[in-house]
């Protein structure tokens, strides 16, 4: 396994989706593939090798069931192709309720990722999986190294990860990998280690999210964590709450977690959540490994859609809209600016960890 940097070069970005956008092409010569990739393809066309033809829905497609040489006939004509280990960029969510997998709505997620760019790992139950008296004795098989579609070529993965995916993917060429170690209802003082059921939980998830990866067909990268917490601490000062986010964050960087982290991307909480807001604003000012990668909830409302009928959690529209911004902040290395203003006009600016300017969020 190897430690994904955060900070990727425009020219190098520039280079990977150029590459990626070739691969995809519907026509023309396909030669170096890595594991898992779908390219549609015609029902008349064949592939022998690492690569077969699969029918999923309406569709038909080329798909690298493997590692090693092949070849595939297309329109006639024969290529012969290699296909690699993939890159499968690991990210680890964690905090509360609006960072768990949530009211999930596959059908509302929008955009979709291509296929055979992102997998997800978390239990759906995690009420039921944790306690303080079993935060380590899960039950396994109720979760698994899932695509993010079925056998069917459907999307079965909601909440904030398909969007997260399409944009980490779209920027980068890798393939994700999204971890959820969040639990619902606790404040942060629940997280801190070592004595601490929640962050056993967490640790637990992503260990066995890691046992599950078979790395002779994936190249496993990581570095970056997702943090969404504080609405149970709007009571707790902007000091303590400071405090008890570095604890844990201190411990995410040595490895504490199972595997050291470099950078946390927090989604700042709205304004209604005062001092646990200010304190991540204030941390991320002070710390270049603490990156603001959304201002995006302060806007939420019940009667714009993105937010619950209990006035807290986010509906599948919301976390569509976060799911993105967190993608395309993970993917540069960068975080945002907070432009002062009405939450209906808020503006996001991206900046990388230095505070240099990329431009505006697209799509905000």
């Amino acid at each position: 396994m190897k430690v994904l940097k955060a900070v990727l070069s425009v020219v190098a970005l520039s280079a990977v989706v150029v590459a990626m956008v070739f691969l995809l092409l519907p026509s023309g010569p396909v030669e170096n593939w890595e594991y898992d990739d779908y390219i549609e393809c015609g029902p008349e066309d064949t592939a022998t090798g690492s690569i077969e033809v699969l029918t999923l829905g309406d569709k038909t497609y080329f798909h690298a069931k493997g590692i090693g040489s092949a070849k595939v006939i297309r329109d006639g004509k024969e290529y012969d192709c290699n296909v690699s280990k993939a890159q499968l960029d690991l990210i680890f969510i964690y905090g509360q309720s609006n960072a768990a997998y949530r009211n999930p709505d596959p059908d509302a997620v929008s955009p979709k990722p291509l296929l055979g760019t992102g997998y997800y790992f978390g239990f759906q139950d995690r009420y039921a999986a944790v306690s303080k008296e079993n935060s380590t004795g899960m039950k396994y098989q109720d979760a698994d190294f899932w695509s993010m579609y079925d056998g069917s070529g459907n999307l079965r993965i909601g909440d904030k990860a398909p969007a997260l995916t399409y944009e980490y993917n779209r920027m980068t060429g890798h393939k994700v990998y999204i971890v959820d170690g969040a639990i619902g209802g606790r404040s942060i003082v629940d997280f801190i280690p070592p004595a601490s059921y929640v962050w056993e939980y967490g640790k637990a998830v992503l260990g066995r999210a890691l046992d599950l990866v078979d790395e002779s067909l994936f190249d496993l990268h990581y570095g970056s964590y997702v943090w969404i917490q504080g609405e149970s601490d709007r009571s707790m000062s902007v000091e303590e709450y400071s405090e008890n986010f570095l604890s844990i964050h201190t411990a995410m960087l040595e490895g504490e977690m199972g595997i050291p982290f470099e950078t946390v991307y927090i989604s700042l909480l709205a304004e209604k959540y005062e001092n646990p807001r200010k304190a991540q604003l204030a941390l991320s000012e002070a710390h270049l490994t603490i990156i603001l990668a959304a201002d995006l909830s302060r806007t939420f409302t019940e009667e714009n859609g993105l937010l619950g009928d209990d006035g807290i959690h986010y509906t599948q529209k919301g976390n569509n809209l976060i799911g993105q911004a967190l993608g395309i902040c993970l993917a540069k290395g960068s975080g945002i600016t907070v432009v002062k203003g009405p939450a209906e006009s808020v503006s996001l600016i991206l900046t990388d960890v230095r505070g240099r300017i990329y431009g505006p969020v697209p799509g905000y």
